[in-house]
């Protein structure tokens, strides 16, 4: 379904962990469905894990965490994933992953309860 889309979007220089190009599938308004074109194989890795990532407006508001939802850099393995995944209010925070071999490992997950406390709390 959506080959044209991850045929164009997959090419050039990696994304992630050296080898990866991140397609955002757009699935509404503020939400993606990234998916993950592996460029030495050309294998597509759609995460059930990371279906969905939506904007948060309790995240946004949060200083220096901005609208970008998908945190991450060429030559890391470490992705990054602001917002509320799934579409499940418990998975709304900030996840951090390791991109190891084939899929991504979950390495810490802070609820939006913890990041949004409010001025009283500062």
């Amino acid at each position: 379904m959506y080959r044209t889309l991850l045929r164009r979007a997959g090419k050039g220089p990696p994304d992630l962990a050296g080898h990866y190009k991140i397609v955002r599938i757009g699935c509404g308004a503020g939400c993606v469905s990234p998916t993950f074109v592996d460029l030495a194989t050309g294998r597509v890795t759609f995460e059930r894990e990371l279906g969905s990532v939506e904007f948060d407006d309790q995240i946004d508001e949060v200083p220096g965490i901005d609208d970008i939802r998908l945190v991450h850099r060429r030559d890391s393995r470490l992705l990054i994933v602001v917002g509320l995944r799934n579409e499940d209010e418990t998975l709304s925070g900030v996840a951090t992953y390791d991109w190891g071999e084939e899929h991504p490992r979950l390495i810490r997950f802070v609820p939006r309860s913890e990041l949004c406390r409010g001025e009283e709390a500062r």
